[in-house]
């Protein structure tokens, strides 16, 4: 196979799924269900797969790091203090309805939010996260500062 740049793809210029868990920090799954959904390019090799380095490079630097480290750190020191205040239900959005705000994945956005220590509350089985905490890392990705 042939990574974006018609490189032929071999061990020596990807990573294994064990290696990209230490890069993602995140479990089999989620990587598996990310790299699929991002088209990464990948080989076989016996019964392990392996993908293009560079493509994976690229994700992490687009996807995992924020633009300007300091916006993570903003958003964990803001999202900490909110955490402070009690949590309402009313004064939340569901997963469901931050899926479909993002366009994105529940486990994507489960670890997008608990890097930035988006407040929540557990009411039985379903998470809600505060609305002023997503609406203001909304406004920030769209404005290219996060993420």
């Amino acid at each position: 196979m042939k990574n974006s740049e018609d490189e032929i793809l071999t061990r020596e210029n990807c990573y294994s799924i064990n290696e990209l868990k230490n890069i993602f920090k995140t479990t089999r799954d989620a990587l598996y269900i990310l790299l699929k959904r991002k088209g990464i390019p990948k080989i076989k090799i016996g019964k392990e797969i392996f993908f293009d380095q560079r493509a994976c490079d690229q994700l992490y630097k687009k996807w995992i790091l924020p633009k300007d480290p300091s916006i993570l750190a903003k958003d964990k020191e803001y999202n900490t203090k909110l955490a402070l205040k009690p949590l309402d239900k009313k004064d939340c959005y569901t997963i469901r309805q931050c899926e479909v705000k993002f366009n994105d994945k529940r486990s994507n956005l489960y670890s997008f939010f608990d890097r930035r220590k988006v407040p929540k509350v557990k009411i039985g089985t379903v998470n809600y996260y505060s609305k002023i905490a997503v609406d203001r890392v909304f406004k920030s990705l769209k404005r290219g500062d996060g993420q």
